[in-house]
């Protein structure tokens, strides 16, 4: 992005620049996004916005992006971002921010000394049964990018474990998604047989794709020994 580009962005109205980063999300330029953030705050604000639709590819584009963003802004902005992201999970924010732990857990990844203390907050989540699809997702990026900050392996194993006896097809599929992502720390899990012929989709984010998959294809990979 040259200085003309970052003037422009300084111009945009809320709405103008909401569009431009959805547009920049979808043609793969994250890079460009940081650009601009550290010229303009409220692209924070935009990518916030986007998260409350875990349907939308838009979405998990702006949670991918989100850690790089807030890296990006000056020391003293960014525990003010998590708050920000913590607030919009509680019941007094008066709305859920349905991808807020996702979000959060890109921005422990992307500055893990400075907020290693959020791992236990994001783990504690998982009591809470709307957040569980958040929380294994999330200890599937932290075990698989910055392994150090997990604690307790044990606990994630139990985690996991305990979700793949979950009805929820969107609870037992990111499980049956974190136990594979996460086998070379806590082992093959022990897949319930009824997973296995269970034909139900799930969609899951993987690799910049937003996937469907049955819950006995998550079964089979969780299962597979290389």
């Amino acid at each position: 992005m040259d200085q003309r580009d970052s003037e422009y962005s300084k111009k945009m109205g809320p709405l103008r620049l909401k569009k431009r980063v959805k547009e920049l999300l979808l043609s793969g330029c994250g890079e460009e996004i940081v650009e601009i953030v550290s010229d303009d705050g409220r692209v924070v604000s935009a990518l916030m916005g986007l998260g409350y639709d875990r349907e939308s590819l838009l979405t998990w584009k702006a949670v991918e992006v989100m850690g790089k963003v807030v890296a990006a802004l000056p020391p003293q902005k960014r525990r003010e971002v998590v708050q920000r992201l913590l607030w919009s999970v509680t019941e007094e924010s008066g709305g859920i921010g349905w991808v807020a732990i996702e979000m959060m857990t890109e921005c422990v990844i992307h500055l893990p000394q400075e907020l290693e203390d959020l791992v236990p907050i994001i783990i504690g989540f998982y009591e809470e049964e709307i957040f569980r699809p958040s929380v294994l997702y999330s200890l599937c990026r932290l075990g698989s990018t910055r392994p150090e900050l997990i604690r307790d392996w044990d606990v994630v194993n139990k985690i996991i474990n305990e979700s793949l006896r979950d009805d929820r097809p969107e609870v037992a599929g990111m499980a049956l998604y974190a136990g594979y992502c996460l086998r070379e720390h806590i082992g093959r899990i022990q897949v319930p047989k009824r997973l296995r012929d269970d034909q139900r989709v799930v969609k899951i984010y993987h690799n910049g794709r937003l996937q469907e998959t049955s819950l006995s294809e998550l079964a089979r990979r969780a299962e597979w020994e290389d």
